[in-house]
């Protein structure tokens, strides 16, 4: 269907949720994950790094990011949509229940999604943030172990990319705020840094945008859409699936030596915006080399090129441009921008200082010796708190032993 790579990409990503108006860097993104698939045929427990590619959608509600995640798993050879609303802990992972005396085990929504994409919508509405402490092995190791008393862990595989949605607690991204905040606030950080892309979507009122958004909308009731397959595309779902898994039989393209010394000078050079707190970091040269295998895999290359590699790197700008500026990549390796991470250190170094004479350090102190203000010192404190970076003791915090 295509003559040249370019024409292949602009007719795959026309077949991603064409109902939906513009967002193609996001439905790029999403869409690699239907070839992150080069390791899933192997026991997690003995990989050392994951292929799959997750993406997470974070913003305003009503801008279509359940709409883009679900189109991608109906595309998908395999795919499983929930949302977490709808899920307890055990539904979210796979457990052992014990019935009438005897023990089952109960297949969560992760393994039934293994070797294919699982879409997660809703992940702010969990009922207790533990719950999605089951992600951290998910989106890692790709691999879920249950425990069972008398018995050794019984692993179940997970491995699957996973698209994740959610909106910002109150419902709606503050400009006001920081955005990475506004991400913490309502997901932790030890989980939202291990998805690959990262797209903060605000819904900022654009007129010409907007009346596009209402014709394409409009159109789709006038011509009664109401079924997935009925969508046209540039390419028909079937060709899509076969497509997808006909590139997954290719062998994995090897990498070639310009690529990589364009990965590495790309690395190097964020790197050296601040010798003290590294704003990228291995995690996401890691990030970059899936991205593109990815993306040559999607246009059957045997080869990851150059062009490959910027490509993937155009991306995590795109991603990142939505949520910092510049070339701070900080919430990639710490869950946090640069200026965050200053702050941390700055609070964990003046509660260090005064629990050498007291027991626990206030909030005012902790502002005093620090030399920040008292409210960035409170907003701080909160996420550090959540992260179980300091622990709250009656009448102030400490650090962690």
């Amino acid at each position: 269907w295509a003559k040249n790579p370019h024409e292949l990409r602009k007719k795959f990503l026309s077949s991603i949720a064409p109902h939906i108006f513009g967002m193609m860097d996001i439905k790029d993104a999403c869409s690699l994950s239907l070839f992150s698939d080069w390791n899933w045929g192997l026991d997690p427990r003995n990989v050392i790094d994951r292929s799959s590619i997750h993406v997470l959608l974070f913003g305003d509600p009503g801008i279509a990011k359940s709409q883009i995640i679900k189109d991608v798993v109906y595309i998908a050879p395999k795919g499983k949509f929930g949302q977490v609303v709808n899920m307890s802990r055990g539904g979210l992972s796979t457990v052992a229940v014990q019935e009438k005396g005897e023990w089952f085990v109960k297949s969560g929504f992760f393994s039934q999604a293994d070797q294919g994409v699982a879409g997660l919508d809703e992940i702010d509405k969990v009922k207790d943030p533990k719950d999605l402490d089951c992600l951290v092995s998910v989106l890692n190791d790709q691999i879920q172990l249950v425990s069972k008393i008398g018995k050794n862990d019984i692993p179940f595989n997970t491995r699957t990319a996973v698209l994740g949605a959610a909106n910002p607690k109150g419902g709606h991204l503050k400009a006001s705020e920081d955005i990475i905040e506004q991400i913490q606030s309502t997901i932790p950080s030890y989980i939202f840094q291990r998805f690959d892309l990262i797209f903060a979507i605000p819904d900022n009122p654009d007129e010409a945008k907007d009346s596009i958004v209402a014709d394409t909308v409009n159109e789709r009731y006038r011509t009664r859409i109401i079924n997935r397959k009925n969508i046209k595309r540039e390419i028909p779902v079937e060709l899509l699936q076969k497509y997808i898994l006909y590139a997954r039989t290719k062998s994995l393209p090897d990498i070639e030596l310009s690529a990589q010394k364009l990965i590495k000078e790309f690395y190097l050079k964020i790197r050296k915006v601040s010798k003290e707190y590294p704003v990228i970091g291995a995690r996401q040269l890691e990030d970059l080399n899936r991205m593109a295998i990815a993306i040559a895999r999607r246009e059957m290359s045997p080869k990851v090129t150059e062009d490959h590699v910027k490509y993937a790197i155009g991306l995590m700008k795109a991603s990142q441009a939505t949520w910092s500026s510049g070339d701070d990549y900080g919430m990639y390796n710490y869950g946090r921008t640069k200026s965050q991470a200053e702050q941390v250190n700055s609070i964990r170094t003046a509660i260090k200082d005064i629990c050498v004479k007291e027991s626990y350090a206030r909030i005012e102190d902790i502002a005093f010796t620090s030399g920040m203000d008292l409210i960035q010192v409170e907003h701080t404190i909160i996420l550090m708190e959540k992260n179980k970076e300091v622990y709250h003791v009656a009448g102030g915090y400490r650090l962690p032993q």
